[in-house]
């Protein structure tokens, strides 16, 4: 892939990998959009953070498409644990459940199920996945539970483990997810671990210990695709 768009919510999760790129070609904001160019090993790497939630990231999403004409969208960050997964524990997610999205009083249909779509859990592209396996080999690929809500709750967590066999859950992956498979271009989620999702306390810590080891292996696969 020649021209990459690269998604991330929050500051503290872009800028370790931003300091990995060296010195953006170009730099500008788009409202709440804080969107950096970088000319990286032959690559043309555009590089968007969202803020939190799924509008913004769907919008973000829907930006760098429209505006660049990327061919390929990379969300990467921070996620809570929803099945004992260790903290910085990095994972690739092979399906996404939109678990707030719910038409079940009209359609009778599950929690999370688009008509679209075969399945509540909406799988990442496939072929995507088999390169970052072939640069990963090792990662580990689960389902990430995805919603306008920071998960702090035990039986939320609970529950979103059991309905859609999530490991994680996070805010924005449903929203990157949908808009990019709208715009038939393939993407790649990578999440890594920041908390057990039973309280803010451990994400607020984890943050703070400025944990980016992951971001080698973000930058590795970048590097690779």
């Amino acid at each position: 892939m020649k021209k990459i768009g690269v998604v991330v919510a929050m500051d503290v999760e872009s800028a370790p990998l931003q300091e990995v790129f060296g010195n953006p070609v170009k730099q500008f904001t788009y409202g709440a959009f804080s969107v950096k160019e970088y000319a990286y090993n032959g690559k043309e790497i555009y590089f968007a953070t969202c803020t939190e939630g799924e509008i913004m990231a769907s919008a973000c999403t829907q930006f760098l498409l429209s505006t660049y004409g990327v061919e390929l969208i990379f969300n990467y960050g921070l996620a809570g644990s929803l099945d004992g997964h260790a903290l910085g524990k990095t994972l690739l997610v092979k399906g996404v459940a939109h678990y707030e999205f719910d038409l079940s009083p009209l359609s009778g249909d599950p929690v999370g199920k688009y008509a679209r779509f075969d399945s509540v859990v909406i799988p990442t592209d496939a072929a995507m996945r088999a390169e970052v396996k072939r640069v990963c080999p090792d990662m580990e690929e689960v389902i990430c539970a995805s919603g306008n809500k920071f998960v702090a709750d035990e039986v939320l967590k609970t529950w979103l483990n059991k309905e859609f066999d999530a490991s994680v859950c996070e805010m924005e992956a449903a929203g990157v997810l949908i808009t990019s498979i709208n715009a038939g271009v393939p993407q790649v989620i990578i999440k890594v671990v920041s908390d057990s999702g039973d309280d803010a306390t451990e994400f607020i810590d984890y943050v703070e210990g400025k944990n980016t080891e992951y971001i080698k292996t973000v930058a590795k696969i970048i590097d690779n695709l």
